[in-house]
């Protein structure tokens, strides 16, 4: 059977399209379904626990640092969905001070990634450090009224 050169470059962006689904969806499988160590030894970093709560005004993330220096907390914009949090820790924590004996190593910051919805506005964030949790209030750059029209 002959295929005409238009019909092989439309299965060729088929097979681009179906290669760039099947990496997505790697990492989607990689990011919310397996199970990480929270911790990263080649960066000495422990990746803390968040949880991230939205609402029509603010996207609100509350992160559990124990130890974490307040003055070093940074919050970097990854790409349009994605915020990168990172966070000195005023000591050194090993392994053993997590009640691991079997791991050897320390860990000297925090980082990690969250995922937010694109209508933020990240330069007006406000942080609030209250001993080990730390509140994140992210304005939304629109607000939603109950009738759906949007307003700025």
């Amino acid at each position: 059977m002959y295929y005409s050169g238009r019909r092989r470059r439309e299965f060729k962006s088929m097979r681009e399209l179906l290669d760039e689904m099947d990496e997505l969806m790697e990492h989607m499988i990689d990011r919310f379904f397996w199970e990480h160590p929270g911790w990263n030894m080649a960066e000495a970093c422990l990746e803390p626990l968040f949880n991230v709560f939205v609402t029509t005004e603010n996207v609100n993330v509350l992160v559990d640092m124990p130890f974490a220096d307040a003055e070093s907390i940074d919050l970097k914009r990854v790409d349009e969905e994605t915020i990168l949090l990172t966070a000195k820790l005023r000591k050194r924590i090993c392994f053993r001070d997590l009640g691991m004996d079997c791991q050897t190593g320390t860990f000297s910051t925090y980082k990690t990634e969250i995922s937010v919805p694109k209508d933020i506005d990240l330069e007006r964030a406000e942080l609030d450090n209250r001993g080990n949790i730390l509140l994140i209030a992210i304005p939304r750059k629109r607000v939603k009224q109950l009738r759906g029209e949007d307003i700025e």
